[in-house]
């Protein structure tokens, strides 16, 4: 059985997409960076997320995955340089660093199937040699952008090189970034700390790996616990321990049968919903049952101090000022926050700052004055306008990424309804977030990255859509009133 053993983060410029898990039969991973930083490289990272999130149903049903790898890989380079044409300019175009170096390996129970474009390599490690798959490793720095061969340079169909490999006990598949080639060869692909060092190299020049092994073949002597000295002491201390707990147990077994008593009678009486000022009387009854020889002083002072722990909602509660900020002028709407942010409104301006050490971060003016503000994920802003129309901004830098006059969002958001944020939280199967909202009696679906609707729902027959639930993660679907009819609408992502 194969397993990967390590694999390198994403980042600005890599991209790692695994479907790996031991339970699997068929398992992939995809690593994919570019040498210098791309402009829209997250619309780079969408495509290949939507290009090989199809990919695993095929490969399961395919006798032989080689001619179906074959044909993907020549589609996914016409649709990378379909989309850098777009992208980049001219002289973007010319560079020789123009496309991406991508590895993909797809496991079969012990065959591996690997496709490699650019300056990722890989190295198949066995007990007796380590081989160079692919590309060789010397001297692959000063190679050519020929021959190079990344993936989206070219605007033809290329060739597809499948290396399969039926990975032997004990081995290992290792695929490392160029700039780690040396690296690896000096300290060796079959050292044991491989995956450690890799690690560490990432962290200091930012570049991609991944180990592949199988499982080893090995024996262990085994060994007495009582074979040496320590191990000797270690099994007194752990004997003395569990002596020392055996007689505490022994010893307090009533008292703490008691309190589990008096735990469990006072969970029964809260669950029965009863009147609760009858606690104090039930808690009385109990201590009398419990401590026959306790007098009234002292099970008095035990029922307060019981319904003050019971009733409380912790043992001290206050409010302690932790900073204060004089506010810009004209403050127009409550602050609202996330998870790092604090954003106050004032008129027709948005500013941010720190919510932990109130550092200004940036403001950002419109045209007119701001009405609804929507935190729609990790790194968007939805901002509607009292016009009816959709700014969304960057969280992190307030940069505008499109603007949209008079759309539904905005006549939505000053209808006074919220939109439903749907995000990837929600439902794994996205790639990025999206708004669901009512508009003209119907559902729409709105791309938080372009304000483009990308669907909607229209009653058919039973009158407007009026009423819109939440999203529900477990049914993934959102219910909406239509008329006197509910409706259920399951949302399909392919």
């Amino acid at each position: 059985m194969i397993r990967l053993a390590a694999v390198s983060r994403a980042d600005d410029r890599r991209i790692v997409y695994r479907d790996f898990f031991r339970t699997q039969r068929d398992n992939l991973m995809l690593l994919a960076e570019v040498q210098t930083p791309l402009p829209f490289f997250d619309h780079v990272q969408r495509t290949l997320y939507q290009a090989i999130s199809s990919l695993p149903s095929k490969l399961k049903e395919a006798a032989d995955p080689e001619p179906l790898l074959q044909e993907f890989f020549v589609q996914l380079n016409w649709q990378l340089h379909t989309l850098l044409g777009k992208t980049l300019s001219a002289s973007e175009m010319n560079n020789p660093e123009h496309g991406l170096s991508l590895f993909f390996v797809y496991v079969r129970a012990n065959k591996l199937y690997a496709v490699q474009f650019g300056r990722l390599l890989s190295c198949l490690v066995t007990a007796k040699q380590t081989i160079t798959v692919g590309e060789e490793w010397d001297n692959f720095a000063i190679r050519t952008r020929d021959q190079m061969n990344l993936i989206g340079s070219r605007g033809e169909d290329i060739s597809v090189k499948v290396h399969v490999h039926e990975l032997p006990p004990g081995s290992r598949f290792v695929v490392v970034s160029s700039s780690l080639a040396d690296a690896v060869r000096e300290h060796g692909p079959a050292a044991d700390n491989l995956a450690g060092m890799l690690r560490r190299r990432q962290r200091a020049e930012a570049a991609s790996f991944a180990v592949f092994e199988t499982e080893r073949l090995h024996h262990r002597l085994k060994r007495s616990l009582f074979a040496g000295k320590p191990f000797r002491l270690t099994a007194m201390i752990l004997l003395t321990i569990v002596v020392i707990t055996s007689l505490y147990f022994f010893q307090c077994s009533n008292q703490v049968e008691d309190q589990l008593a008096v735990m469990r009678q006072l969970r029964l009486y809260m669950e029965s919903n009863q009147d609760p000022e009858r606690i104090p009387e039930l808690l009385g009854e109990m201590a009398r049952e419990m401590l026959p020889d306790a007098d009234t002083v002292q099970i008095a002072r035990m029922v307060e101090e019981a319904c003050t722990f019971i009733t409380a909602p912790a043992a001290s509660i206050k409010l302690q000022r932790t900073w204060s900020m004089s506010l810009p002028e004209g403050i127009s709407q409550p602050p609202s926050f996330d998870d790092r942010y604090l954003f106050i409104v004032c008129g027709a301006t948005l500013h941010a700052y720190d919510k932990r050490t109130r550092e200004s971060l940036y403001s950002v003016t419109f045209e007119r004055p701001v009405h609804t503000l929507l935190h729609s994920d990790a790194n968007r802003l939805q901002v509607t306008t009292i016009d009816g129309a959709t700014h969304s901004l960057k969280r992190d830098t307030g940069e505008r990424t499109w603007t949209m006059n008079g759309s539904p969002l905005g006549q939505v958001c000053q209808a006074g309804e919220s939109p439903r944020h749907i995000s990837r939280l929600h439902d794994r199967r996205l790639i990025s977030s999206v708004l669901a909202f009512v508009h003209d009696g119907q559902v729409q679906i709105v791309n938080i990255h372009t304000g483009v609707v990308e669907a909607g729902y229209a009653p058919e027959g039973e009158g407007a859509i009026t009423m819109l639930s939440a999203f529900d993660p477990l049914e993934k679907a959102l219910y909406a009133v239509s008329g006197d009819v509910l409706v259920k609408l399951r949302l399909v992502v392919r």
